[in-house]
């Protein structure tokens, strides 16, 4: 598993250097994977928003670590990533995605 994630970062970062920023980002971004758009058939509610981006922001982080290694930037420690994680929860928690017009 942890062999299949590496191979992907390492992928994910040819990639980057093939594609515009842009659309690289557009490939992991948690915008893309729990996007806000207000009322929706995909979000019951607020709630349901911020639990897509609590289930995946840990992944997101993690991966977007690994591509700044990749990429030669050092190496951050778990505390960071939780840290990181938790604060794209906040920020979820603090929008308006989810809620009715």
């Amino acid at each position: 598993m942890r062999l299949t994630r590496l191979v992907l970062a390492a992928l994910l970062a040819l990639m980057s250097l093939a594609a515009p920023p842009s659309v690289f980002a557009k490939l992991l971004s948690l915008e893309v994977r729990c996007p806000c758009t207000r009322p929706s058939k995909e979000w019951r509610g607020h709630a349901a928003y911020v639990r897509c981006v609590k289930r995946n922001a840990p992944a997101y982080v993690r991966l977007e670590a690994q591509l700044d290694r990749v990429r030669g930037a050092p190496r951050r420690s778990q505390a960071e990533l939780r840290a990181t994680a938790r604060a794209r929860v906040a920020e979820a928690m603090a929008s308006r995605c989810g809620y009715a017009a």
